[in-house]
């Protein structure tokens, strides 16, 4: 406040429409801006969806996460939790496969209740490498191989056509089809590869054994 009694500040504001009529500039303290930077919307900035769980059989829905960690918790219903985060270190490492493969196994022989086993999980990229889709059943595939266990077909859900490689668990083998309808030309059922080949980021729909 000036002796005048006046606010220093208030005079200088009153003089910016005078100054710019003259081509010359003035500084505005920060705390002077009448008007708060916009906000992001919803109050955050959004993390990029990478890693999806689908599930198979009644109640089918698909959750996506930010991280194949968090992915695979979910696929799981918690019971394993710390999965890393590179999921091509996940599919190497037998023992992340032997703690998969044991869900399905008390499912099967001791009738634990379990609604969400892992039967195969999707690549993006060869090398079991980039965005995954973890599909999940309530019950592991049977010991049979000559038997339709279940379907999906990947027509509208983003994954149409972006499968290079893949990895089946709970006894699972997978077929992978060119076509809607399991139609067209296809890799026949097989456990796993890092490599569809001539079927890399052709598959539009899949069956399980």
């Amino acid at each position: 406040m000036t002796k005048s009694g006046k606010n220093p500040l208030a005079v200088r504001m009153l003089l910016i429409p005078v100054l710019l009529m003259f081509g010359l500039t003035v500084a505005v303290p920060a705390h002077a801006a009448t008007e708060p930077p916009a906000p992001e919307i919803g109050g955050f900035t959004a993390e990029p969806v990478t890693h999806c769980v689908k599930r198979l059989g009644e109640g089918a829905r698909t959750t996506c996460h930010t991280s194949f960690r968090e992915a695979i918790s979910v696929a799981t219903d918690g019971r394993i939790p710390d999965a890393p985060e590179d999921a091509r270190s996940f599919v190497k490492d037998p023992v992340y496969t032997a703690r998969v493969n044991e869900l399905g196994t008390e499912r099967s022989q001791f009738g634990t209740s379990s609604a969400s086993l892992i039967v195969s999980i999707e690549y993006q990229l060869t090398g079991h490498r980039g965005l995954t889709l973890t599909y999940t059943n309530p019950t592991p595939c049977t010991s049979s191989k000559s038997d339709v266990e279940f379907s999906d077909d990947l027509t509208g859900d983003g994954w149409d056509n972006k499968i290079s490689a893949f990895q089946g668990y709970n006894g699972c083998y997978v077929n992978h089809f060119q076509l809607s309808g399991f139609g067209g030309e296809s890799t026949g059922f097989r456990n796993g590869s890092g490599n569809l080949g001539w079927m890399d980021n052709r598959t539009t729909s899949l069956l399980w054994t």
